[in-house]
């Protein structure tokens, strides 16, 4: 996570420098890129920006998406049994 005191100034130019690093190059509101942290850093150092970088973020919902699915079958039907009242969490 990205704290600025300008955030939408801070968006263009990450938008407009790594364009063509996008994920979904069909849909620009999705926004995701693929690049590492630091080439973020370094611009963003270059342009003298009052930024600070958080480097690990709470994520529960994404981490604990990451245990489910390192879950054996019989597992993941036993968690959402547990924490949704359903067999599997998926319909059909």
């Amino acid at each position: 996570m990205i704290q600025s005191e300008d955030a939408p100034a801070l968006e263009y130019l990450l938008h407009t420098e790594f364009d063509d690093l996008r994920i979904n190059k069909i849909n620009f509101r999705k926004e995701f890129f693929r690049l590492p942290l630091q080439k973020i850093r370094d611009l963003v150092s270059s342009k003298g920006m009052n930024v600070s970088f958080t480097m690990l973020a709470e994520a529960m919902q994404w981490r604990e998406t990451q245990a489910i699915e390192r879950m054996s079958p019989e597992e993941r039907q036993r968690y959402y049994k547990r924490h949704h009242g359903e067999d599997d969490g998926l319909e059909g």
